[in-house]
């Protein structure tokens, strides 16, 4: 099917440019998922054991963005460590298709993953990534791992790759 997409419409006619749309020119723009090289790259950094704190830019995700405003940030939980054991968190964007009169919802967010009795045995909690240019209804990108050691927010490693520069 093609679609033309006119934005020479009259106000007065039906809405014709879609989420679809903008995130299909985004993935040709930005050549797939990653961090934009907007503002502060949403660096993230840790403001206590229960707190991290990303900075303004922006995630692609499947060409779907979300955002932290410049000259802001947004602050997550992480839910507090156990002491003597391990964990990897992952700080993810998370786009959920609502349906129907259901707005879509795109955010960031932590999702904890499961104690281990060793630093080695620490994984990454299991995402769920549908494919949303093929109509999925879920996504999570990892942008950040958080490593736990016992109730101590240890370290954050970028896992998300920055994208949108071809002439990098």
């Amino acid at each position: 099917m093609q679609k033309a997409i006119n934005i020479y419409t009259p106000v007065s006619a039906a809405a014709h440019i879609y989420a679809e749309d903008e995130a299909q020119t985004n993935r040709a723009r930005f050549g797939g998922s990653g961090i934009t090289l907007a503002d502060s790259l949403m660096a993230c950094t840790i403001v206590n054991d229960n707190t991290v704190r990303i900075a303004a830019g922006q995630y692609s995700n499947q060409g779907y963005m979300v955002a932290v405003c410049g000259g802001t940030t947004e602050d997550l939980t992480v839910v507090s460590g156990t002491a003597g054991a391990y964990r990897c968190d992952l700080v993810v964007a998370e786009f959920i298709r609502g349906g129907g009169d259901v707005a879509d919802r795109h955010v960031l967010r932590v999702i904890q993953g499961a104690d281990s009795a060793t630093e080695s045995g620490a994984t990454d909690p299991t995402l769920t990534q549908d494919d949303l240019a093929a109509g999925g209804t879920t996504r999570q990108e990892a942008l950040y791992r958080l490593r736990i050691n016992g109730t101590t927010l240890a370290a954050v490693e970028r896992v998300a790759d920055y994208v949108g520069n071809v002439y990098q």
